[in-house]
């Protein structure tokens, strides 16, 4: 059981990921694809992982200078 959540936790995390990426990149790239369209390309897991580094880094920079 606890392999199962454990699982389910780990594939809704990275499906998280892949949405945050997809959605940034549709940003860019609404004119061309539909949301569809972008969630299956490739590279929305990549950057939906540099967008949560680079929140957690700003945030980071911020706090420490409070």
């Amino acid at each position: 059981m606890g392999e199962f959540i454990g699982q389910l936790i780990f594939d809704s995390l990275l499906q998280s990921v892949k949405h945050i990426g997809a959605s940034i990149k549709w940003i860019f790239l609404r004119k061309k694809f539909s949301y569809k369209e972008i969630l299956k390309q490739n590279w929305n897991n990549r950057i939906g992982l540099l967008f949560i580094i680079f929140v957690i880094a700003t945030v980071m920079y911020f706090t420490s200078y409070w």
